[in-house]
């Protein structure tokens, strides 16, 4: 419930910042806590069901234990998911970047801790731990595929095409008819469902998730607030906007990657004289 709670506040502080006419406290509905909790329980389910397991390249990826579990979801209950799974890599990253950043194994192995989402394989299998912080399985390598929840995510967009719908073949305008019509004939409050629509209906299938110029929508829970709200507070225009810059996650800087580059060759330095641990970013000095 932490979660959920910080989630919400910090979403709606941020739509609170783009619309001043908004509350500055969510006080959820019963509908909106709903969809919170359930996306963080299919969260922490995907975890526990795919944190041990190998992905078999050999296999179709429709069949594909992942893509099997994400696909029975419409697109904007996985927005949902990957809403959730996004905020709770970035209360990751607050609490272990300078770990991550200064232990030279970590460094040896290059393990980026500056990029967030699915394309950072290391830190999503990292996040995905919680707090065991057993190395030893991290480097283990059984995890290769499997825990990174964005990525599995965007894996899912081509089951959309192949369902039983009787979508296959379609042209995407019509495709993206048939899930839009599904999910308001099946959806008691359809607040998601049109928050999603608004975002992505001149979108193409491929962009119906996790799409990297949404991260400002995914930041400010688009697809986890109710209807009587989003009308209430006019949040579909917005939605449906082209974004200020500033609005977007702020990336790396050119210090920043340089940095962590050098980093790595210290770290690698360190590691071959056979030192290991905090290295203090001063000389090779480890703790």
């Amino acid at each position: 419930m932490e979660f959920t709670s910080s989630f919400a506040a910090e979403s709606w502080e941020r739509l609170h910042s783009d619309q001043l006419q908004v509350t500055t406290q969510p006080n959820l509905s019963v509908e909106e806590r709903y969809n919170f909790c359930r996306a963080f329980y299919r969260l922490e389910l995907f975890y526990t069901l795919f944190r041990n397991m190998y992905k078999d390249r050999r296999e179709p990826l429709g069949n594909t234990a992942h893509v099997k579990f994400f696909s029975r979801n419409p697109p904007w209950e996985n927005e949902q998911i990957g809403s959730v799974a996004e905020f709770w890599e970035s209360r990751f990253a607050e609490a272990s970047t300078d770990v991550i950043a200064h232990d030279v194994l970590f460094g040896e192995l290059n393990v980026d801790y500056l990029h967030r989402g699915r394309r950072n394989d290391e830190r999503q299998i990292w996040a995905h731990m919680n707090n065991r912080w057993q190395k030893e399985f991290f480097f283990s390598g059984v995890w290769i595929g499997w825990a990174n929840c964005p990525g599995a995510l965007f894996d899912v967009l081509r089951a959309y095409c192949s369902d039983d719908s009787g979508s296959e073949g379609r042209d995407e305008g019509d495709l993206l008819s048939i899930v839009f019509s599904r999910g308001m004939d099946e959806d008691v409050d359809k607040g998601p469902c049109e928050a999603w629509y608004a975002a992505h209906k001149s979108q193409p299938v491929g962009s119906w998730l996790m799409l990297d110029h949404n991260d400002w929508l995914r930041d400010r829970a688009y697809v986890l607030w109710d209807w009587k709200r989003i009308q209430q507070h006019q949040l579909l225009k917005l939605f449906e906007s082209v974004p200020d810059g500033q609005m977007h996650r702020p990336q790396p800087t050119t210090d920043e990657l340089e940095a962590m580059s050098a980093s790595f060759v210290v770290c690698e330095t360190i590691f071959e004289n056979g030192g290991l641990g905090y290295w203090t970013g001063n000389g090779h000095e480890v703790l």
